[in-house]
């Protein structure tokens, strides 16, 4: 089920967001109707789901002052890495399924996260990505726009443990990212889950999805392809090309 939980002033409902993906996965979600969330473990950047250095620094002071007169200073340092590895070990069960926030598509956002020629970018709204998850039953999932940070000096509050998961270095901010979240696992958690390899969420596809737009380098055949893979699914969801393949009038 969805949970709003206010995180990082989530945009109004009726902007578009944009998800970029390759064809093997775009065939994934038509055909199984599923919409795959990342173990944040999977992600690239080393910092996902990490904590500002204010907040560690804050974390292992409250340690020692706890551990003070019980515990000498190596069993002191023990505990605090047995924290930081714990911390750490959360990005395994957080899982993540993330969009780009813009009016338009983005050519950085085509290149980074699409393969060229076999590109395919589906475009829906925060309004019908929170509809889908309204039906869903087995796990609670919340929507939340990430916060692009120096992890060096931020100053902020985390008012939920999921909120790290908003947070990015600013040298990511051309992402402009929305972020559906979900602890994962459900009420019972299965293998996949507890090994981080990501879950698979049932949704509408005719709600979750307005468009669906196929790279601007994408010769003619595959645009005719991603029609032809949409109709064999019985969806009425239209294909466009690339608002980018246009002629420039001069």
């Amino acid at each position: 089920m969805y949970e709003d939980l206010n995180l990082n002033n989530l945009p109004d409902g009726k902007e578009k967001i944009w998800h970029y993906l390759d064809f093997a996965k775009f065939m994934f979600l038509i055909s199984e109707k599923k919409l795959h969330f990342s173990s944040a473990e999977q992600l690239t950047d080393d910092f996902e789901g990490s904590l500002p250095k204010q907040d560690v620094e804050d974390r292992d002071e409250q340690i020692r002052r706890i551990c003070n007169n019980n515990k000498n200073e190596e069993e002191v340092e023990k505990i605090i890495d047995q924290n930081r590895n714990l911390s750490r070990q959360f990005r395994k069960y957080m899982h993540l399924n993330c969009w780009h926030f813009n009016e338009d598509e983005s050519l950085a956002m085509w290149n980074l996260y699409s393969m060229a020629e076999r590109g395919i970018c589906i475009q829906s709204t925060i309004d019908r990505l929170i509809e889908c998850f309204k039906k869903e039953e087995k796990y609670y999932i919340s929507l939340g726009k990430v916060e692009y940070i120096d992890y060096s000096k931020w100053q902020g509050r985390i008012g939920f443990p999921i909120q790290r998961f908003l947070l990015k270095r600013k040298s990511f901010n051309f992402e402009n990212e929305i972020r559906a979240l979900t602890p994962g696992g459900g009420r019972q958690p299965t293998e996949e889950h507890l090994r981080g390899r990501g879950i698979d969420i049932p949704i509408d596809i005719e709600l979750l999805i307005e468009k669906v737009y196929i790279s601007p380098q994408s010769p003619n055949w595959f645009f005719r392809l991603v029609k032809l893979m949409v109709q064999k699914f019985d969806l009425t969801i239209k294909v466009h090309r690339s608002k980018m393949k246009d002629d420039a009038l001069f």
